[in-house]
C-alpha cells in the first residue's frame, strides 16, 4: 500500500502512538523525528486535531522535552500553557452558567470534555474545547433555560442556522460576547438514531449529582465511555478537520481515556457491548476497531478492513482533494432532496474550505 509509505501518515502514526492514554506491554517513548520538516508536519496534524497540549505533556512525562530544539519545546509548553489558561476560563462560564440556571431551579447535567472541568483534578486536563455542551432532560425546563440565556446574553448565530437545529439532539449553538464558548443545550444526549444504546432514561438513573455552591450533575462512567465512542463513530462531521473518513485524534484520546479509567481493554468493552457488532452499527465499530488498531496499537476483536485503512491513508495525505470530494458529495445531495433550509450554512462551509484549498 503505497499510501502507507507517506511521510504524513507515518507521522500521525508517530502522533497518535505518542499521545494514546493506552500503552502497550513493554511499550517504550517513541522516538523523536530528527527532521525539522517532520515537525512542521506533526505541529499542523497536532494543530488541526486539537491534541498539542496532550502531545507536550507525554513528552514532558517521558523526560523528552530536552531532545526537542530549544524553540519548539517554548513553543509546545506555550501552547499547553495556553490551553490551561483557556480552560481556566471555560470553567468559569460553566459555573457561571450553573449559577445561573441553578437560581431558576434547573439542574445541569454537563456532558463530554465540559466534565472533565469539573471534576477535582480538572487543572491536569489537557482537553482542548471551542463548545460546552448541557442536557437538561425535562422538555419544559429546556424552554425555560433558552429563555434565560437569552436574557443573559446568549444568541443563536441566525435564524436560518437554528431551522437546521429543529430536530437535531442539541439546540443551535448559542454565544454570548465576552465568552471563550458557544454552549449547546441538548435535548437528548445523542442523536435519535443512536438512542438505543444510549437511552435519555437509563442515563438519568445513573447520573452522578454534585450539591454544594452549584447543582449540577455529570453521565456516569459507563454513559460517558459510551457516548465518547458515539461521538467517533456516529456524530463527527466537521468539513474542515474531518474530511470523509477521518476522526479528530483529540475525540479518540478522550474515548481511550475514558475506557482507561474504567480498567478494561477496547476488546473487553465491545464484549460487553454486543450491540455495537450488529446492524446497523457492526461496519462503524469495524472501521473504528482497524482505525485503533493501525494507529494506536490497539487490540482488537474483529478483522482489519484494509479498504477503510487505504480511505483514512488517502484523507491524510491529500486532505485538499478529500475537502473537494466532501463538497461535491454533500452539495449533489442537497441539490437532489431538495432540502433547501441549509443553503446558507453550506454556503459558509463551502467558502471556507475554497479558502484553505487555495493556501
Amino acid at each position: 500500500m503505497a499510501f502507507y509509505a507517506s511521510d504524513k501518515v507515518r507521522l500521525y502514526k508517530w502522533l497518535c502512538h505518542v499521545i494514546s492514554p493506552i500503552k502497550i506491554k513493554n511499550d517504550h517513548p517513541e522516538k523523536l523525528p530528527a527532521c525539522e520538516g517532520d515537525w512542521g508536519k506533526i505541529i499542523h496534524l497536532g494543530s488541526v486535531n486539537g491534541v498539542l497540549p496532550m502531545l507536550y505533556s507525554q513528552l514532558k512525562n517521558n523526560n523528552q522535552l530536552a531532545l526537542l530544539p530549544p524553540d519548539l519545546s517554548l513553543a509546545l509548553e506555550g501552547f499547553y500553557e495556553l490551553n490551561c489558561l483557556f480552560n481556566k476560563r471555560l470553567r468559569e462560564q460553566i459555573i457561571s452558567t450553573t449559577r445561573l440556571l441553578n437560581h431558576h431551579n434547573i439542574n445541569p447535567i454537563w456532558l463530554k470534555g465540559s466534565s472533565n472541568l469539573l471534576a477535582p483534578d480538572w487543572t491536569s486536563s489537557t482537553r482542548t474545547m471551542l463548545d460546552l455542551d448541557l442536557w437538561i432532560p425535562d422538555a419544559n425546563d429546556q424552554r425555560s433555560a433558552l429563555k434565560i440565556l437569552e436574557i443573559d446574553g446568549y444568541r443563536s448565530q441566525s435564524d436560518t442556522l437554528a431551522t437546521d437545529y429543529l430536530s437535531h439532539h442539541h439546540y443551535a449553538p448559542l454565544f454570548k460576547v465576552g465568552e471563550p464558548a458557544r454552549l449547546e443545550l441538548h435535548r437528548h444526549i445523542v442523536s435519535p438514531r443512536c438512542f438505543s444504546l444510549l437511552p435519555d432514561g437509563n442515563s438519568f438513573k445513573n447520573v452522578k449529582w454534585v450539591a454544594g455552591d452549584i447543582n449540577f450533575g455529570t453521565l456516569a462512567l459507563n454513559e460517558q465511555i459510551m457516548q465518547s465512542y458515539l461521538q467517533c463513530t456516529e456524530q463527527s462531521t466537521d468539513l474542515l478537520c474531518r474530511p470523509r473518513s477521518t476522526i479528530k485524534i483529540m475525540k479518540i484520546v478522550d474515548f481511550l481515556q475514558r475506557l482507561s479509567s474504567k480498567g478494561i481493554s477496547f476488546s473487553e468493552w465491545m464484549t460487553e457491548n454486543p450491540a455495537l457488532m450488529q446492524e446497523p452499527w457492526r461496519v462503524k465499530a469495524q472501521d473504528f476497531s482497524s482505525f485503533l488498531h493501525e494507529f494506536f496499537f490497539i487490540d482488537i476483536p474483529v478483522k482489519n478492513n484494509k479498504k477503510y485503512l487505504r480511505k483514512i491513508a488517502f484523507a491524510i495525505q491529500f486532505q485538499k482533494i478529500e475537502l473537494a470530494y466532501y463538497i461535491a458529495k454533500h452539495g449533489l445531495r442537497l441539490i437532489l432532496s431538495g432540502d433547501l433550509k441549509s443553503i446558507d450554512r453550506w454556503r459558509i462551509k463551502i467558502n471556507q474550505a475554497l479558502l484553505l484549498l487555495r493556501k
